[in-house]
């Protein structure tokens, strides 16, 4: 594999989306160098932002998010590919990560399936695609899990979420998703993916959905959170 890839690098050379430096054949989408400035959460981390996000309402009853977002960090620039690029191969990438790094979350979790937070019908056709069903596509293809990307949909368009504060973010996504098929969840656990979860009221509101239709357990996991 790394002789193939070799040979390929030598024809069609692979960049880090980070620092725009030539990959090596044993690095996979990103370098060494700028994976290692990539912040991760501790038990600390986690506890205090579940509690912000999630702990009031226990819609998500597990969160877990593979890195902390900083701005111009290796995160974003890979972020920022996926999603306005369209390098599908980094949200394979990141699933791919998250299935490995959370291996031991997600068996006591014991998910059923996977499913990802959906965009709205018209903001999926201006884009061309969702760009989270990449990392579910990801992480279920390395975890072994099934995953069904149209468990969820986005019922009403809504406007960004990015300069809104979290009072006005639950306010605007409130409602905002359904279950297309209730028999196809009800009982079963459910892990909820996204790219990045910011105040969590997004995900909070698409397990509302979940849990209203039947689904015994959420737990989320994210690119990365804020």
């Amino acid at each position: 594999m790394v002789v193939i890839r070799s040979l390929l690098d030598f024809m069609l050379p692979r960049i880090c989306p980070a620092c725009g430096n030539k990959l090596t054949a044993d690095e996979e989408i990103i370098c060494e160098e700028c994976f290692a400035k990539i912040k991760l959460p501790d038990k600390k981390y986690l506890s205090i932002e579940y509690a912000e996000k999630f702990g009031s309402d226990h819609y998500v009853d597990q969160f877990r998010p593979l890195f902390i977002f900083e701005k111009e960090s290796p995160v974003q620039a890979l972020l920022h590919h996926l999603k306005y690029k369209r390098r599908f191969t980094v949200g394979k990438f990141l699933g791919k990560l998250i299935a490995l790094n959370m291996s031991g979350f997600i068996s006591e979790w014991k998910p059923d399936l996977i499913t990802p937070v959906p965009l709205h019908r018209i903001k999926k056709a201006e884009r061309g695609f969702n760009q989270t069903d990449y990392i579910v596509r990801g992480l279920g293809s390395s975890s072994g899990i099934a995953y069904n990307l149209k468990i969820l949909e986005r019922t009403r368009y809504t406007s960004t979420q990015t300069f809104l504060h979290k009072e006005e973010r639950i306010k605007n996504v409130k409602g905002a998703f359904r279950v297309k098929k209730n028999e196809e969840i009800k009982n079963k656990a459910v892990l909820l993916v996204d790219d990045v979860i910011t105040t969590g009221a997004t995900t909070n509101e698409a397990a509302k959905a979940l849990k209203s239709a039947g689904a015994i357990r959420v737990c989320a996991v994210s690119a990365a959170a804020l």
